[in-house]
């Protein structure tokens, strides 16, 4: 049985005093490796002589540097996978090898009645619910129990051209679903869509980590549970859908040659399976508040099989 932190006081103190990325609380995901000291908390995967970090390490900041040299000390060639700005900004200096990845939309309950005056999008929310489709928030309980979740997950799954993907990317999550909230979508009294949040504690916010939509669904499923998000949460929060890969930024200047070409190569090749173009789209349809960047940084030089270690912990 693989072993889940989710439940543990200690790890649960951690991410509530010191979980600032948006990655923060899937780092506790069964399928990753854990390490701690002191206070401080990592998820991470090996693969190909690589060590893939999950994010960034939670715990102190004050204590953030020595946390990461103690840690790769012990675990040779790192690379730190959606690190954020933050991060980026303190740790540049001595991790000086980094690679665009993309970016993350952020959004407050604000933000989102924005977009909302645009009428492209309260059209798709306004037509889910004259076809008779009922959002609502279930329990965690509820979420894990009905066999209608995992029909989802099989069809979602099945509409994607790829393996299930793991480390970041994990769709099974019912296992241990700790603080996490469900807002599930019904049309005809069948499951057709569900968002899962992951909380940011110290960001008073929460990732979208996971948003599936059947294939029968009605269109406007993700836009109509994303309207529900927002009217459950409080004015304080943030939401973030999470890495947007590939999107196009400045930032991409910054990238070496051979990066470059083998991004714009994912893009052409890749799109038979994932539709890079089509989700940039959908989340700047929904107008965010704004765009944050994230990084792979590493103190080692970044080559193609860092990138080969990295498919590797997305697809074991």
């Amino acid at each position: 049985m693989k072993k889940t932190y989710s439940a543990e006081p200690s790890i649960k103190k951690i991410l509530a005093h010191y979980a600032t990325a948006s990655t923060a609380y899937q780092i506790v995901n069964p399928d990753m490796s854990h390490w701690t000291y002191s206070e401080t908390f990592i998820g991470f995967k090996k693969a190909l002589g690589w060590t893939i970090v999950a994010g960034e390490p939670v715990g102190p900041m004050a204590a953030q540097s020595e946390a990461i040299a103690a840690f790769e000390a012990a675990h040779p060639r790192v690379a730190y996978f959606a690190a954020e700005a933050p991060f980026y900004d303190r740790h540049r200096g001595t991790h000086p090898h980094r690679v665009y990845l993309g970016s993350q939309p952020v959004w407050t309950p604000e933000d989102w009645a924005k977009a909302m005056r645009h009428a492209s999008l309260r059209y798709q929310c306004h037509r889910t619910k004259n076809k008779g489709m009922r959002v609502s928030e279930v329990s965690a309980t509820e979420a894990g129990l009905q066999p209608d979740f995992d029909r989802l997950r099989k069809a979602w799954l099945g509409t994607r051209g790829l393996p299930s993907l793991h480390f970041l990317g994990e769709s099974d999550i019912f296992s241990a679903p700790g603080a996490r909230r469900f807002f599930c979508a019904r049309f005809e009294e069948r499951l057709v869509g569900l968002l899962v949040l992951a909380p940011i504690p110290q960001r008073h916010g929460y990732l979208v980590e996971l948003s599936l939509r059947h294939p029968e669904a009605p269109n406007g499923t993700i836009e109509s549970l994303l309207d529900a998000v927002f009217r459950g949460i409080s004015d304080r929060q943030m939401v973030t859908l999470g890495l947007t890969p590939l999107r196009p930024s400045l930032w991409q200047k910054k990238k070496t040659f051979w990066v470059r070409g083998l991004f714009a190569m994912m893009r052409r090749l890749g799109s038979p399976f994932y539709d890079f173009s089509g989700l940039t789209r959908f989340k700047e349809k929904c107008r965010p508040g704004g765009w944050e960047p994230l990084f792979l940084m590493s103190r080692q030089p970044v080559g193609p099989r860092t990138l080969m270690a990295l498919a590797t912990v997305f697809l074991k």
